[in-house]
């Protein structure tokens, strides 16, 4: 039992000794920190410091893209002569509702692109020239029509053609009812019916410029002789022949 003890003792003098080392150890390598005097790490600091700044630039965006007092407010057309102001203005204001970067719109000043509504316009007319400014909160949209020359009439939809045969816009539902009211603003124009349904696009060639010549130049032979072309309907299914309906009521193939 002395000999146990003896052992005992000299277990728990050991174990003393091994802690109170390693306490030195851990001491002097600064591996121990006292618990209630814990210090926040200067990493943490910056990594609120980075993320407060993030959330700050974010929110500023946000109200700079959001806000309606940075949204463009009008849009002014000048240079029209037979299309309606208001009509490319319609397209205008549609192109700036638009969604931009789902939570935005193009109508922002920061956001708006002059040349995204060319674009936009373009693909609804073809102009001779076409220029879009931004001042303050207005836009202002300046062209130049080209020449309206005929009048090509499909099942579906009427559309302008300039000389070469290049559809230059649809006719809108306003010039529509002009039309059939007798108030066409291009009842002087070549009309031309086409009798088969057409899968069309502005600024697509529907007849090449020879063509168009040669429509203009036999109106021209038949007034010279009296007889006033109505209009002049072209069946795709009867290859090159075409037919002119005058006003007396008669029908020419040519």
């Amino acid at each position: 039992s002395s000999w146990n003890g003896l052992l005992q003792r000299s277990h728990r003098d050991f174990m003393r000794v091994y802690f109170q080392q390693t306490r030195r150890r851990r001491l002097a390598t600064r591996t121990y920190r006292n618990p209630y005097f814990h210090r926040e790490s200067k990493s943490s600091k910056w990594k609120f410091i980075v993320l407060g700044a993030f959330a700050a630039t974010l929110a500023a965006v946000s109200i700079l893209l959001t806000a309606p007092w940075f949204a463009l407010r009008s849009v002014e057309i000048s240079g029209t002569e037979l299309l309606a102001p208001e009509e490319i203005s319609a397209r205008a204001s549609e192109y700036l509702q638009k969604r931009r970067w789902l939570f935005f719109r193009n109508s922002n000043r920061f956001l708006f692109r002059p040349d995204g509504l060319v674009d936009a316009l373009e693909t609804q007319y073809v102009f001779e020239s076409l220029s879009v400014v931004k001042e303050g909160k207005t836009i202002l949209v300046r062209v130049r029509e080209k020449q309206s020359e005929l009048v090509w009439m499909t099942p579906d939809q009427t559309y302008i053609i300039d000389r070469e045969g290049v559809i230059l816009r649809m006719l809108s539902p306003e010039e529509q009812d002009a039309r059939k009211s007798g108030t066409d603003a291009f009842a002087k124009l070549l009309q031309c019916r086409s009798l088969q349904k057409q899968a069309l696009t502005i600024g697509m060639s529907v007849r090449n410029p020879t063509d168009v010549e040669h429509l203009f130049f036999f109106r021209r032979e038949l007034e010279q002789l009296g007889i006033v072309i109505k209009e002049i309907q072209i069946d795709r299914a009867s290859g090159s022949w075409m037919t002119a309906k005058t006003e007396g009521g008669f029908e020419i193939l040519f």
